[in-house]
């Protein structure tokens, strides 16, 4: 059943095309991760479907049934109330039920009549059906879950932070009623362990949602299909973002090589058409010219560029960076860590970890020079060079444009040199006439990290570097970083960027900090992998120190699942190379509906090789896993 279908839908903006004759169907069971470089119009696609804005053409349907939570960007927080009574309004009519039931009683303790005792039932069921007597509990798991505890709740929504207050409307939207959910970057101001938490508690919500997000950890835990807009259209790829990440370059390659192909047929058809049409040959360039008028163009595929940061240090820092010993941070009534030792060198990629609120940011203030610590050393090496990056871009200038900003650390340079340097960031053509305080989030990060990287520093500090970013840019951030021949410390809660990046962390814990080189999943494990589990030890639990054995036939059986998954893997790849055998034939590129078939078939093989493939690698680890505990 289809919840909303999207029809041929067309949309400009600021006289810009977004989308044309762009398709969609959402359906009861949907998953769905929303993907697109920034500005190619997810937001405004989420704005479309709630009606918020019109379309010029094309139709959106939506089953009448259909009750939606969309989460915004924008705050839309009612700020005199207390957190307690924002939160609540995320089902007024439930209480405005609960209202009418408690007048009913009064009204019935002094007098009561069968119809009043109907209505009662009737209030009561609509109450229990709304999750009237199980919405506290609720409430509390997500906003204890969120870092609100009840000691809080009474406070006004004025008087939390602007990330805290995004974490209150993303409570809001959990616990409204809906059975649609659009939730636009929900992860953004969450930090580790609250991303673990809204992720679980997505998996186990049976409502369909689709999530704009360049956390590409938490759509691989949370989608079953991503759909990219490219092209002012759709796109749609089945599994996770790492099977689209697969499928789409597949597909990238699949259809440049198709659009050359085509292209050289082109050539050579109309090369023969015009030698031949006035020649001995005119019939058959009569005919082919009509062939050639009949078949369908293919438009050249529309692929995201990627991103040359060209990150460069002009000079080298000394060996050591940063010696820290026995330091204390926070503030004189209240010590966010103590008891900190810890070593930075050259060539380190620290990044620094820890739950929001536990001093990271101010971490990076004591580095900067920005803040004193409380107590404790802190030795800076030689020759630093810092270049840092925070959340918020209040540094530039918001009256000049993208141009003038570069420009102006570059005095003497020519024009060209200006527009080349902007080009690798995506500032091409009239995007660099715009004013800096007219830049969405996404582009004055990237215009941050341009101003950034121009000054070539030999350490960079960054704070969360891809809030903002979308997930190309970060792709190139990422690739960017890699190849610095310098120095990098950096918060993030991003554990795709800091598996990639680090080569050590510096994690926070129970009020001090440790070094380690351990990955981010074996760190959330070992410090918050059992927040949530109950510690109360079964009654039928062994010791420890008992192995467990493994009946010889349950091995044998896994074993014979294994030899079928391996069997199943080889024949999907015979018939992968059989579909390329057929795609690489010359005659298929003057057919585009069967180029079209063949490439939809040659996707849906690519990704049940993947799925497969992937069953395999967890059977033979839990194959290994009961062969050692036998």
């Amino acid at each position: 059943m289809s919840l909303v279908a999207v029809n041929n839908l067309g949309f400009s903006f600021g006289g810009r095309e977004l989308f044309k004759d762009l398709s969609l169907t959402i359906e009861a069971d949907s998953r769905i991760g929303l993907v697109g470089v920034n500005g190619c119009g997810k937001t405004t696609l989420f704005n479309l479907i709630m009606g918020k804005m019109v379309a010029e053409s094309g139709e959106i349907l939506k089953a009448g049934s259909c009750q939606f939570a969309f989460l915004r960007q924008e705050n839309e927080l009612f700020q005199i109330q207390t957190l307690h009574e924002e939160v609540m309004t995320s089902r007024h009519k439930m209480f405005e039920i609960e209202s009418e039931l408690n007048l009913l009683h009064i009204q019935m303790e002094e007098h009561s009549d069968e119809a009043m005792l109907i209505h009662m039932t009737e209030l009561q069921e609509q109450f229990e059906v709304m999750g009237g007597f199980t919405f506290e509990t609720e409430m509390k798991l997500v906003l204890t879950n969120l870092n609100f505890p009840e000691s809080e709740w009474e406070r006004p929504i004025s008087s939390f932070s602007g990330g805290e207050q995004s974490r209150i409307q993303l409570a809001k939207i959990l616990l409204a009623p809906h059975n649609l959910m659009l939730l636009d970057e929900p992860t953004n101001h969450l930090d580790a362990y609250q991303i673990e938490f809204l992720k679980n508690y997505l998996m186990k919500n049976p409502t369909p949602y689709i999530i704009i997000s360049h956390d590409r950890y938490f759509l691989d835990e949370t989608v079953t299909s991503i759909l990219e807009i490219r092209g002012k259209k759709l796109k749609r790829y089945r599994g996770n973002y790492s099977a689209f990440v697969l499928q789409s370059e597949e597909n990238r390659v699949f259809e440049e090589k198709m659009w050359l192909e085509q292209q050289k047929y082109i050539e050579k058809e109309e090369d023969f058409i015009r030698r031949n049409l006035a020649g001995q040959k005119t019939k058959q360039a009569q005919g082919r010219r009509k062939i050639l008028e009949r078949t369908e163009r293919l438009d050249r595929p529309d692929n995201v560029d990627k991103f040359n940061l060209g990150l460069r240090a002009d000079s080298r820092s000394g060996k050591d960076l940063f010696r820290i010993e026995d330091l204390s941070i926070g503030f004189p009534n209240k010590i966010l860590a103590s008891g900190i030792d810890l070593y930075a060198g050259y060539k380190d990629r620290i990044a620094i970890i820890g739950p929001n609120g536990c001093g990271k940011s101010t971490l990076l203030k004591i580095l900067l020079g920005e803040m004193k610590p409380l107590k404790g050393e802190l030795k800076s090496g030689s020759n630093l060079r810092i270049g840092f990056y925070g959340q918020m871009q209040e540094e530039m200038n918001p009256d000049l444009t993208v141009m003038e900003t570069i420009w102006e650390l570059a005095p003497g340079e020519a024009q060209g040199y200006v527009l080349g340097y902007l080009a690798r960031y995506g500032f091409r053509e009239d995007e660099v006439k715009k004013l800096v305080k007219s830049l969405s989030g996404g582009e004055k990060a990237r215009l941050n990290l341009a101003v950034l990287i121009h000054s070539k520093p030999n350490l960079l500090i960054l704070d969360e570097p891809t809030n903002h970013l979308d997930i190309y840019m970060i792709d190139s951030l990422e690739e960017a970083l890699r190849e610095f021949d310098g120095s990098l410390i950096f918060v993030s809660h991003d554990r795709y960027f800091i598996n990639k990046i680090a080569t050590k962390k510096w994690v926070f814990n129970e009020n001090t900090m440790f070094e380690t080189i351990d990955d981010f999943q074996t760190i959330m494990t070992k410090l918050w992998g059992k927040k949530n589990q109950d510690t109360t030890a079964s009654k039928n639990t062994k010791p420890k120190n008992e192995k467990r054995r493994i009946n010889p036939l349950v091995l044998e059986r896994k074993m014979k699942e294994i030899e079928n998954v391996l069997a199943s893997v080889k024949e999907l790849e015979f018939e992968k190379a059989q579909l390329d055998a057929e795609f690489a034939k010359p005659k298929s590129y003057s057919q585009p509906e069967r180029i079209k078939k063949l490439r939809d078939e040659i996707n849906a093989v690519t990704l049940k090789v993947t799925t497969k493939r992937n069953k395999l690698v967890r059977l033979e680890d839990q194959y290994l896993e009961m062969s050692s505990e036998d």
